[in-house]
């Protein structure tokens, strides 16, 4: 089930995808730093890209074409995966995919917050639609019937039995990195930490449920684990997905 993989240097002003361009390959930095930039006129700088963080996740699981510019601020290495033969193998393992699928919602919707900050735009624009399609495919397959969650406490058992919650209805107030956030559906919560061997509740805190949460507990942590053993590119894959998002939270 090992993927392929190929290591390849860039130098310093490089341009390793532009936004708009087909997404073919998923990433994971080596060495180096990179700059993803959003936009045409101008292009505004979001973020950064630092060793061990991974980036070009929407060849993962969404397809189409990239929704930012990344460029090379220094040189760097980078190991790129091939998406159609991740793929492959998401359709012999849902579960991992599933995994990978929240730690893609977190992303997303971190990505997202950072980008209107960045772009100072107060205006509010519709969700993601690869969000809700991530969303929809992520529970599509579960046969349970969601859960609703009235309290933290809940939150928190499930977070420590290494399972992340997907919010697909409700509305809570949650304390992240610096800042509060009102979160609602298609949001995922506790993925990355929970890869990450750390506990959420040392950086999520959830204040209020002002509406009942709807949802399910998906395993991650045992996922993780299995995946470590089956197939270790797409492992450092999912690993700089939780590096970037919760990092991401922090600087939000």
């Amino acid at each position: 089930m090992e993927s392929r993989v190929s290591r390849t240097e860039f130098l310093q002003g490089d341009v390793i995808f532009e936004m708009n361009a087909p997404a073919k390959h998923i990433y994971v930095l080596e060495d180096g730093e990179l700059a993803v930039t959003y936009g045409d006129n101008p292009e505004t700088e979001i973020g950064t890209i630092l060793q061990g963080e991974s980036f070009g996740e929407s060849a993962l699981l969404i397809g189409g074409k990239r929704s930012a510019t990344i460029r090379c601020e220094t040189d760097v290495t980078v190991q790129a995966f091939d998406s159609e033969s991740i793929q492959g193998i998401f359709k012999q393992w849902v579960d991992g995919k599933r995994m990978c699928q929240c730690l893609l919602i977190e992303m997303i919707n971190s990505n997202e917050f950072r980008r209107k900050s960045a772009l100072s735009d107060a205006k509010e624009e519709p969700k993601s639609a690869a969000l809700t399609d991530l969303v929809n495919s992520a529970v599509g397959a579960i046969a349970t019937l969601a859960q609703t969650v009235r309290h933290p406490d809940q939150i928190l058992e499930g977070w420590e039995q290494g399972n992340a919650f997907l919010v697909t209805g409700g509305h809570a107030t949650i304390q992240r990195g610096n800042g509060s956030t009102d979160i609602g559906s298609d949001t995922c919560l506790g993925a990355s930490q929970l890869i990450l061997g750390k506990k959420p509740s040392d950086a999520i805190a959830i204040d209020t449920i002002s509406h009942p949460l709807a949802g399910w507990f998906i395993p991650i942590t045992d996922q993780y684990n299995k995946l470590t053993e089956l197939n270790k590119g797409l492992a450092a894959v999912a690993r700089g997905i939780a590096h970037k998002t919760a990092r991401s939270a922090v600087l939000s």
